[in-house]
């Protein structure tokens, strides 16, 4: 039941758009939370590092949780036999041309890296389309929907990996110092 709830959340999500409701959060425990829920019958360990100091964000805790989930999961999936998924979250400011698409600026990086087998080129830029999913039992909305969770806190989120080396996904979201 808790399965279909959450499914049937992100679906709504997805098709209405899913605006955010928003207020100014510390998300240190809400990260905490769902990495630890994320891993809730896996071998695999979540090492989590989060900034004691980490700049508050205007978002909506429930969904910026849900991304967390989603990539923890996924890097968990990824990840064979009981290695280990990293999620650190720390404050950048981007400068000039570090800025990737965003304005100059405090951010919070939540980055959830993994040791897994990589993303092969040919589907990495296929990873964020709906319903595209390289799992058997996965509906492939997880990182669409995280996708789409991202951009609408006016952030956004980037694949890092090299075949047989393992993933890093960085989720940057504008940051209120």
């Amino acid at each position: 039941a808790d399965r279909a709830r959450g499914l049937t959340k992100q679906l709504l999500t997805f098709a209405r758009g899913g605006e955010p409701v928003r207020k100014v959060t510390d998300l240190r425990r809400t990260i905490r939370e769902a990495a630890a829920f994320s891993r809730v019958g896996s071998s695999v360990s979540c090492r989590v590092e989060v900034t004691e100091r980490l700049w508050p964000v205007d978002a909506d805790e429930g969904q910026i949780g849900q991304v967390v989930q989603n990539l923890v999961m996924n890097a968990i999936e990824a990840t064979v036999g009981a290695g280990e998924v990293s999620v650190e979250a720390t404050n950048v400011t981007l400068e000039g041309e570090d800025t990737v698409g965003l304005p100059p600026g405090p951010f919070v990086r939540i980055r959830v890296s993994d040791r897994g087998t990589g993303i092969p080129d040919e589907i990495a830029g296929r990873i964020f389309d709906p319903y595209f999913s390289t799992k058997q039992r996965r509906s492939g909305l997880g990182l669409a929907i995280t996708h789409s969770i991202v951009e609408r806190h006016g952030g956004r989120i980037a694949l890092h990996s090299a075949h047989g080396q393992g993933t890093r996904f960085d989720v940057l979201l504008p940051a209120l110092p």
